[in-house]
């Protein structure tokens, strides 16, 4: 039977206490129980799912041949549904173009594989990774209207400068979101969107990602932000990493998630931000 758990590299859930205290203030968590009891208190309560490198080639892409689109994500669409919200890496390109990029590795998925993912609950994917460029420009263009086609929201990459760096707002629950998504993992500089040239958010500056982050910290009441980043097959952040977050979290971002190194990673809690009811 083929193995359903090529398509994800990471799976887990992020819950958000969407309430507590009279004012919007920060404080830091001590205990496992401090959490427990504000769950306790029948606060409402926002379920975000993420999962990290995903594609639809290889032999996943036979699996989808021979057993339908929605077979590699059954183990967990149920996840997928029950949350208030997904989002995933989609590390491929989505086209039928056959100019691939001079690489050792490229992802191509078929066009009709988006559909899975979206039987399976995913709402939103991050482009924001070293393979949606993997068939050039136009495989990017196809990524993006086939995505759109398909309902999937993303971020990370756009036909614009403007548009790669720009957040993906979402209320859910009565609470308002922005959605980022950046790569400090791209082969070249000729992948960054540019004024008129479509391409990636880059991550490698990081004043750069803080601004943006600051610029929609009034604006909504979580900022999520998807980083493409660290080194393959190690279990542990660089430094690099560490500062990165550091950084972004100094800014506003509330949830930073990673993908990329297909190993799990440590799970920091930097600090705990509780909003009020209103």
């Amino acid at each position: 039977m083929p193995c359903k758990s090529l398509g994800f590299s990471l799976l887990f859930t992020v819950v958000l206490v969407a309430g507590c205290g009279k004012d919007h203030h920060t404080v830091h968590a001590h205990s496992q129980r401090d959490l427990a009891q504000t769950f306790e208190r029948g606060f409402p309560v926002i379920t975000l799912s993420f999962a990290g490198d995903t594609m639809m080639d290889w032999s996943v892409k036979e699996a989808i041949n021979q057993h339908g689109v929605s077979y590699p994500f059954e183990e967990v669409a149920t996840f997928f549904r029950e949350d208030d919200y997904t989002l995933i890496n989609l590390e491929t390109a989505v086209t039928n173009s056959l100019e691939k990029e001079e690489k050792q590795y490229t992802f191509k998925s078929d066009p009709i594989s988006l559909s899975g993912l979206k039987n399976s609950g995913v709402d939103m994917v991050s482009l924001a990774n070293n393979h949606t460029m993997d068939f050039g420009t136009e495989g990017l263009l196809d990524t993006m209207s086939h995505l759109e086609e398909s309902g999937l929201r993303y971020i990370g990459a756009g036909r614009s400068e403007k548009e790669a760096y720009m957040a993906v707002k979402k209320t859910i629950k009565g609470k308002k979101f922005a959605f980022l998504g950046f790569s400090q993992v791209l082969p070249s500089v000729s992948w960054y969107a540019s004024e008129n040239q479509p391409g990636i958010a880059s991550g490698y500056h990081v004043e750069r990602m803080e601004s943006i982050v600051k610029s929609y910290r009034k604006e909504v009441d979580f900022i999520l932000v998807y980083m493409h980043w660290g080194t393959e097959k190690q279990t542990l952040p660089n430094p690099w990493q560490i500062q990165t977050a550091q950084a972004l979290s100094a800014a506003g971002a509330d949830i930073i998630i990673g993908s990329h190194p297909q190993f799990y990673k440590d799970l920091n809690i930097i600090k705990i931000r509780l909003l009020p009811i209103h």
